[in-house]
Formats: structure tokens, C-alpha cells, sequence
């Protein structure tokens, strides 16, 4: 019986290491894609809410609060005031508060939003740890 036990051992031992080294190839044969990571991303940035307006889905900023801050404001408020503009934030609605950030105007997609989320502060998963710019 032990001899049984020590040649199913070996050959369990064998199999497994022919599966490691098949994953291993497999793995190292992909390390020199540029795939962009991540590969989608959110309508709206964390935390901030989609809401439809004139047909069509933009973003909410939410309201300045100072006695229950918002997690994700980043630097957009200063003294209260919104330092958004439709010339930094192209989509930026003033009235409504919002923003479109499917405005033909971000014309590079992830990466413009990227520099727009980063520069304000922004936390925006999907956009501001965006690799492929």
C-alpha cells in the first residue's frame, strides 16, 4: 500500500508542475501587450450621480456642504463657488450644476478626462488611474 501511495504522490507532484509551467508561459507570453487598464469606466465620477436632463445623462456636481463634506469634490469649490468653467470643464452646465462628459468636446476620451479629474482632484475610478494616456 505505501508503494501505491508514493506513485500517486509523484505523479500528482509531476501534473501539477506541468500545470504551473503551462500558467507560467501563459503568463509571460501576454507581459508585452499594452492592453489599457482599466479597460471601462463609470458615466460619472465617484460618488457623483447620473441623472438625465434634455435627453440626455449627465452628471450631477454635488452641492458644497461644509457641516457633511462630500467624499469626492476635490478642489471644484473654493469659498463656496464652484471654480468649474465651460472652458475647463468642457459639457459644464452653471444653472444646473452639471456636467456632460459626453460633450464632443472631450475629444480624447479617457485621457482629457484624466488631466480634467487630476487637476480638480477628482477621484474617478476608471478615469484618473487610467495607464494609456
Amino acid at each position: 500500500m505505501d508503494r501505491f501511495y508514493s506513485i500517486v504522490l509523484i505523479v500528482a507532484i509531476i501534473v501539477l508542475i506541468i500545470i504551473l509551467a503551462y500558467i507560467g508561459m501563459q503568463i509571460s507570453s501576454n507581459v508585452g501587450q499594452d492592453t489599457p487598464y482599466p479597460p471601462q469606466h463609470g458615466h460619472c465620477p465617484d460618488y457623483w450621480e447620473s441623472i438625465e436632463r434634455n435627453n440626455k445623462n449627465v452628471c450631477q456636481i454635488p452641492p458644497v456642504n461644509d457641516e457633511d463634506p462630500h467624499p469626492n469634490l476635490g478642489s471644484i469649490y473654493e469659498n463656496g463657488k464652484s471654480t468649474l468653467t465651460t472652458n475647463s470643464t468642457p459639457g459644464y452646465d452653471e444653472l444646473s450644476n452639471t456636467v456632460d462628459f459626453d460633450d464632443k468636446k472631450w475629444y480624447t476620451g479617457p485621457c482629457m478626462k484624466k488631466k480634467w479629474a487630476n487637476q480638480f482632484s477628482i477621484i474617478w475610478d476608471g478615469v484618473s488611474n487610467y495607464n494609456d494616456c
